[in-house]
């Protein structure tokens, strides 16, 4: 067997910065999740489910 020098592949970063010209929509509370993109539907669903979960504040 030959050994192998191939460098260990490292890993993505878990946290990817918004895209050059991508806007980040306004909070407003008279609107419902759903006139959200789909990604910001998830979040927001993530942050929900946490709060409910009494895992103390998601903001």
């Amino acid at each position: 067997m030959r050994a192998s020098h191939a460098r260990p592949v490292e890993p993505e970063p878990a946290v990817v910065r918004a895209a050059p010209g991508s806007v980040v929509p306004v909070r407003r509370e008279e609107l419902d999740v759903t006139v959200l993109p789909p990604d910001y539907q998830r979040i927001m669903h993530v942050l929900a489910d946490r709060e409910r979960a009494d895992e103390g504040s998601a903001i």
